[in-house]
């Protein structure tokens, strides 16, 4: 599970001051010390977990009230899981399991591959023609394959305007993207993934801005989100999804990501996001998020991850309309701004927390004004996380119960 994730199957047996926990219909697997337990609004540290027995023990003694069959939340957020020596095992274990399978390296070539280079197994596509072709290493010989569908690698095209590429779900993302049409190669691309990754591969961006829009036509609803890397040429990339036509995308995977490599600010807006993960996630770069963007159902709506990560929420009107852990999420070094923004809530969904920060992540959030009921905790600010409101009060954040700052692992609400 990754970090910031939750488990909460089965209940648990705890007694006030006990630092024992037993769990009934757990699966406690993937627990670490550092670990996060919430039962009510009271959070308590995980010293140590017995798997085969399905038992916790807490660093401190339970500070809520004795309950035999409590629902709980273990949220994964130990120091442990951002340990360089857990990095390193993970590393060694995906080495040894390409060892032990049969799983080769991949090569590009221009050409027929080098004998000189792979081992048995491994694979390589020479992209030197129109149709790529793919090649297989067996008994020292590179052995060619099928042909594979795609374009050859060839020169950039240079922008010299800000451009506008369209996607609509009767589109193809084999299409140039530039016309709100289909039946023509100049029509729109199908997916938003499809659109970023033409666009990415075919042009240097000459530091302009590029807009992935929905277009006209099509179904108004997308099943499949993107993740966002590197592109060439500076600039930026937006997202627009025009409000008036009702653009959403209903993932089963987060819906917009940044990946490293990221080359510039990713801007979104007019777009309803729906996920069973996360709506907007930036473990790199920076995200801006723009007007009526819509928050549903998801793991979490807004997060992001690692130290240089940034999300702005700034001077937007924003709707939330699903349920999630956190609405505004920041962990490991990263930063989110929530200034100055207009939230109607309907629906009056749950959160764990509204406001969540966590591994010195931060949120700077004033001035925004909240009109709607949310349930659950206003904020919750653990392992050297800082929250600041610019002296907003503890009340700044909605919610139906107070939010929590734990003093002692150095996090702050202010």
């Amino acid at each position: 599970m990754p970090i910031g994730g939750v488990y909460d199957t089965g209940t648990v047996a705890v007694t006030n001051g006990s630092t024992a926990v037993v769990g009934t219909g757990v699966f406690w697997s993937d627990v670490l010390e550092g670990d996060h337990l919430l039962i009510g609004g009271v959070i308590s540290l995980i010293a140590s977990v017995d798997t085969g027995a399905s038992t916790l023990t807490l660093m401190k003694p339970y500070a809520g009230a004795t309950n035999a069959t409590a629902a709980y939340q273990l949220v994964k957020m130990s120091w442990l899981r951002y340990d360089p020596a857990t990095v390193m095992y993970q590393v060694r274990d995906m080495l040894s399991r390409m060892k032990d399978s049969n799983t080769g390296l991949f090569y590009y070539t221009v050409g027929t591959p080098d004998p000189a280079i792979g081992e048995n197994g491994d694979l390589a596509i020479d992209v030197s023609t129109s149709l790529w072709t793919f090649w297989k290493k067996a008994s020292g010989v590179w052995v060619l394959q099928s042909p594979l569908v795609g374009p050859a690698v060839t020169t950039r095209e240079f922008l010299s305007a800000n451009t506008i590429f369209y996607v609509r779900s009767d589109g193809s993302d084999a299409n140039d993207g530039r016309a709100d049409s289909v039946g023509t190669s100049a029509g729109a691309f199908a997916t938003w993934q499809g659109a970023f990754d033409s666009v990415s591969r075919r042009f240097d961006f000459r530091g302009y801005t590029v807009t992935l829009k929905k277009g006209a036509g099509g179904s108004g609803t997308f099943s499949a989100g993107m993740i966002i890397g590197g592109w060439v040429g500076g600039g930026q990339i937006t997202i627009d999804g025009i409000a008036s036509t009702g653009c959403a995308i209903n993932s089963s995977a987060t819906c917009i990501e940044t990946a490293v490599g990221v080359a510039g600010p990713v801007n979104v807006k007019n777009i309803k996001l729906v996920s069973t993960a996360y709506c907007v996630y930036a473990p790199a770069g920076t995200i801006n998020i723009g007007n009526d963007v819509e928050f549903g159902a998801a793991q979490s709506h807004i997060i992001a991850r690692n130290a240089g990560a940034v999300i702005n929420v700034t001077a937007s009107t924003i709707k939330i309309s699903g349920s999630a852990f956190g609405h505004i999420s920041a962990d490991a070094g990263a930063v989110i701004h929530y200034d100055s923004n207009a939230v109607t809530i309907s629906t009056s969904p749950t959160f764990s927390a509204f406001a969540v920060v966590t591994g010195c992540g931060t949120i700077f959030s004033s001035g925004s004004t909240f009109t709607g009921t949310v349930n659950g905790s206003r904020f919750l600010a653990v392992s050297g996380g800082n929250i600041w409101t610019g002296g907003a009060g503890d009340t700044y954040f909605p919610g139906t119960s107070a939010g929590a700052a734990v003093a002692a692992d150095f996090s702050k609400y202010s």
